[in-house]
């Protein structure tokens, strides 16, 4: 049997998923990811390598005091806006969370705001940088992550987790199987 160092996946999954695919092929696994990303003209293959338009737009990031707690919730609002979903759950269910930091595109929500591989890993790295700042002076602080955005930017934000962690990923019960809301998926410490 040969061996590759190539390796495309489909991430048809749950966002928390596509971000644990990400955490296990992380930047130094030396696999070549090509990442198969769905949408509303159909599939097409993303990598982290992919050509970067130079006015690709990068995170606008809000960030607001929820109360004195260390840790920390984020909310990645590209397909729709995350962070009024994610700042009820997080007062409702999280009363140890300080803050609530959105990012989020200047012209908005939408399906086809991120451009492709290149713009989503560019897009995780600012959100991993931003959080590495945040955390300086508290480095243990969970991370609670409210995502609305392609699976590839999850993978790719995945790969950063050691800047990240802990943290848990939250799902949205799209399907109202349960309350319409935010659900703790796992930690990744």
């Amino acid at each position: 049997m040969k061996q590759s160092h190539k390796l495309r996946l489909i991430l048809d999954a749950h966002a928390s998923i596509a971000f644990l695919a990400g955490s296990v092929l992380d930047v130094k696994s030396s696999v070549d990811v090509q990442l198969v990303q769905k949408g509303r003209v159909g599939r097409s293959v993303w990598r982290a390598d992919d050509p970067l338009d130079a006015a690709a737009p990068k995170f606008t990031i809000t960030q607001e005091a929820l109360g004195e707690g260390e840790e920390i919730a984020i909310a990645i609002g590209v397909a729709r806006d995350a962070t009024p979903q994610a700042r009820a759950y997080v007062a409702a269910q999280l009363p140890r969370v300080g803050k609530l930091i959105s990012y989020a595109l200047p012209q908005g929500p939408g399906q086809k705001v991120v451009t492709g591989g290149g713009h989503a890993a560019m897009l995780a790295e600012q959100i991993s940088n931003h959080l590495r700042e945040v955390k300086q002076n508290s480095p243990a602080a969970m991370v609670h992550i409210f995502a609305a955005a392609p699976n590839s930017l999850l993978f790719f934000l995945g790969q950063e987790h050691q800047a990240i962690a802990p943290c848990i990923v939250y799902e949205f019960d799209f399907d109202s199987r349960s309350h319409k809301t935010y659900q703790p998926s796992f930690v990744i410490d």
